[in-house]
């Protein structure tokens, strides 16, 4: 019952961070909405300094956050206006000299998946793009500021990202529309490809923030996990689901053929019952249904391929239906700098299988392909 019920809950993180039920992607066709005062409501927050990664030193962050005496502790909730109910709740550390970080427990590997993404862009891709993030115990600290909520928190270990402040909400649709055509395009495409390559799935505006500068910083990054496969400007097919009934293959599998997938248009439980129950647990199915109920459009395709059932979800409107039109040289031959040692350096083996190395470098391949086909500046 205990392994039934920590799959149940590793399906739910899947699902809800996949494109399927992600509430927004990155869009460069954004109209920016009146009235005039909103937008110079929001332009009154807008300054020419340094952007927040130019205003730190990542190593003495990190530093920091790893071993800096911890003055505080509260509740990420206590600080938002409008809280969200979180699958894993995050807490708001202070350190000296005013430096902030965010701690979430280690969710099903989460910890592992977040320092990780700061690894990968930080040392692997010479990106400062993913704040200053490190493993961190928080056993005592829990037991001192916030000793009623301890039990909350089973595992004491857990994930410490740098704290970016922020004026703009991007989840809030008038902050996006404004802020988000200002962004540059360069820093839309270099989002773009980190999510594509590394298989970061959650990628909804809430997990981006503005500075002031209009300088981008890529936060929750807990699904870089996702095993999937993708073309270039299509959208990608998630390993949603391990096969109910795995099969016997006589000598090699043939590589995953894109051109096998088989759609699905659903317009009930029933029928995608009928789809799915070959190959899918039913329970996982129910599960399934309810989140394709979000959807205005819940067409989906999948593809049977080593024991899984991968799923392209085709009523996504997210980020790999906006293609960006310009990409930055440099980012490029950054990724055509990784390899597999850096990789198995930089990301635990605690979560990420070697299977896991190879599909990076295999979507690395295709991205950077297709984007050497548009325009390139420096």
């Amino acid at each position: 019952m205990v392994l039934g019920a920590m799959l149940f809950w590793l399906l739910y993180l899947i699902l809800a961070g996949s494109p399927a039920f992600s509430s927004s992607g990155i869009d460069d066709e954004i109209i920016v909405r009146e009235p005039v005062q909103l937008i110079d409501h929001c332009s009154a927050w807008i300054t020419a300094g340094p952007s927040w990664s130019e205003s730190i030193s990542f190593p003495e962050i990190e530093k920091v956050l790893a071993e800096g005496k911890i003055l505080g502790l509260k509740p990420l909730e206590a600080d938002l206006k409008d809280p969200i109910k979180r699958t894993n709740p995050a807490l708001l550390v202070t350190f000296p000299g005013g430096v902030r970080g965010l701690w979430k427990s280690n969710f099903h590997g989460s910890m592992y998946a977040e320092t990780g993404a700061y690894q990968v862009n930080y040392y692997s891709l010479k990106s400062k793009r993913v704040p200053p993030t490190v493993e961190r115990n928080l056993s005592n600290e829990l037991l001192e500021f916030l000793p009623e909520l301890r039990k909350g928190f089973p595992k004491k270990e857990g994930s410490l990202q740098y704290y970016v402040d922020s004026p703009f909400d991007l989840t809030q649709l008038d902050h996006w529309t404004t802020i988000w055509p200002l962004v540059k395009p360069t820093e839309k495409s270099d989002w773009y490809l980190f999510v594509s390559v590394f298989g970061q799935t959650d990628n909804h505006r809430g997990n981006l923030i503005v500075d002031r500068s209009l300088s981008l910083g890529w936060i929750d990054n807990t699904r870089l996990r996702q095993r999937s496969k993708i073309r270039f400007g299509e959208i990608p097919y998630q390993r949603l689901f391990e096969k109910r009934l795995p099969y016997v293959i006589e000598g090699q599998e043939p590589p995953f053929s894109f051109d096998s997938a088989i759609e699905v248009r659903p317009h009930s439980l029933e029928e995608l019952h009928l789809a799915l129950d070959p190959w899918v647990i039913s329970q996982y199915v129910d599960f399934y249904w309810k989140q394709l109920q979000k959807q205005t459009n819940r067409t989906f395709a999948y593809v049977l391929w080593d024991q899984g059932v991968w799923i392209q979800s085709r009523g996504w409107n997210g980020i790999a239906t906006k293609i960006p039109k310009i990409f930055s040289k440099a980012t490029l031959d950054s990724y055509r700098s990784l390899n597999f040692p850096e990789l198995r350096e930089r990301l635990s083996p605690k979560l990420f299988r070697d299977v896991y190395l190879h599909e990076i470098l295999e979507r690395r391949d295709e991205m950077v392909a297709g984007a050497s086909k548009h325009t390139l500046v420096p």
